[in-house]
């Protein structure tokens, strides 16, 4: 039972029990609890919607923020690699930005240094390059324009 039916009963009962001026007294002062009551009644129902509201809000924004966290990872990852992946192979950029000559193999964990395929003594390049641990070849397409991470 609630705080307002247990109100209600106190009314009826100094409605049975007592005598005026008592009778009046009491029921004033009992209507004005049931009219607090009454009105702390909305406002808790008010407030548990809200909660409610606030609950979904909640799950959502944790969802969204679980996916900027890993979106964030990426690139935080992505920024501090000093490959650049083009043409199938990787790219190392230096501090100043400039692109290295030979690329890297971008299946190896630890990126060793390609070779041109068919070796060559010049400085040109290679039509394939080729992986000197694991034997991966990518055709030779250019290098990238610009240093980007």
């Amino acid at each position: 039972m609630n705080i307002i039916t247990h109100l209600q009963e106190l009314d009826d009962l100094i409605v049975e029990h007592t005598r005026p001026p008592v009778t009046s007294i009491l029921r004033n002062k009992v209507a004005f609890c049931i009219e607090q009551a009454q009105a702390r009644s909305s406002d808790v129902e008010r407030q548990e919607q809200t909660l409610a509201a606030q609950a979904e809000t909640i799950d959502h924004l944790v969802k969204e923020k679980s996916q900027v966290d890993a979106e964030l990872s990426a690139l935080k990852n992505q920024a501090a690699s000093p490959f650049v992946p083009f043409g199938g192979v990787l790219w190392k950029i230096d501090d100043q930005g400039s692109v290295e000559r030979i690329p890297y193999c971008p299946q190896c964990v630890t990126h060793p240094v390609m070779f041109g395929n068919p070796p060559i003594k010049k400085i040109i390049d290679p039509p394939i390059w080729q992986c000197s641990m694991c034997g991966f070849r990518a055709q030779f397409v250019g290098r990238p324009e610009t240093a980007q991470r």
